[in-house]
Formats: structure tokens, sequence, C-alpha cells
């Protein structure tokens, strides 16, 4: 049996930085961290939303790649946490991942964080085209 490997195309301005990949399953988790981690990011993990919510508010994060379903808190809420109480100058980019993609994001929660969704089964590449087309330089920093 062979492994899979997972080949990154090249982007020009590597992203890097920390990220938090929140699935309540294992597998997708394992498989988001090993993705961003090739990307070259230094990722975290959570199995639930109340996790990944107390890890974005004690972390600077650049990143969170985020299931929309999950157990207590959901991808969504703690989108719209990330909206209502900052808790960075930059508020993180986020990637919600769906099984089911027929979600329209609520602009009044989009408007401030830079933020996409994907379907699941997650690739590399796709991964890649969003991270690059979610770019912070346009941002300016929210206010303390």
């Amino acid at each position: 049996m062979t492994t899979p490997t997972m080949s990154a195309a090249p982007i020009e301005n590597k992203p890097g930085g920390l990220a938090i990949v929140a699935d309540d399953g294992y597998v997708e988790r394992m498989l988001g961290r090993a993705m961003l981690e090739k990307i070259g990011y230094t990722v975290t993990t959570a199995e639930n939303g109340t996790q990944a919510l107390r890890l974005v508010q004690e972390q600077h994060v650049d990143l969170l790649l985020c299931d929309i379903q999950m157990p207590g808190v959901t991808g969504l809420e703690i989108l719209a946490h990330i909206e209502r109480f900052p808790t960075h100058r930059l508020r993180p980019m986020v990637i919600l991942c769906t099984g089911h993609f027929d979600l329209e994001l609520d602009p009044e929660y989009c408007h401030q964080t830079l933020v996409t969704c994907l379907a699941k089964p997650l690739s590399i590449r796709a991964l890649q085209m969003a991270i690059a087309g979610l770019t912070r330089t346009d941002r300016a920093p929210t206010p303390d």
C-alpha cells in the first residue's frame, strides 16, 4: 500500500503564522493540519467549537480553518464572535468548511472578517487558492 502525497503548488507570497483547525471529525482535523503545515503554517487543532473559540481568544491566530457544523459552538457562531468581539489588532482569516455547500453567509457577520467557504472533502489546491484569495494587504488594524 502506498501513502498518498500532497503536493503543494507554489504560491507567490507563501503564507505562514499560526492556524487553528477546528473540526469534530478526527480525520478531517488531521488532514487540515497536514495541509496547512505543508503550506507553511504552525497548526493547533481543536476538536470542537468551544475549544476553537477559546484558542482564538487566547492566541494571535492568523487563520482559522473551521467546520461549520460542530456540537456546541458552531463555526458560524465562532465567526460571529470574531466579528463582535475582536481580540486581535488583525482578525484571523476564516475558512469555513461544510459538507453541505448550500450555505449563504449572513453579510452582517462578514463585513470585517476575511471569510470564505470550502466544500468537503478539502483539497490542498482549493485550500491554497482560498488562502491566496484572502489577502490581508488591504486590511486596516482593528481599534483596540
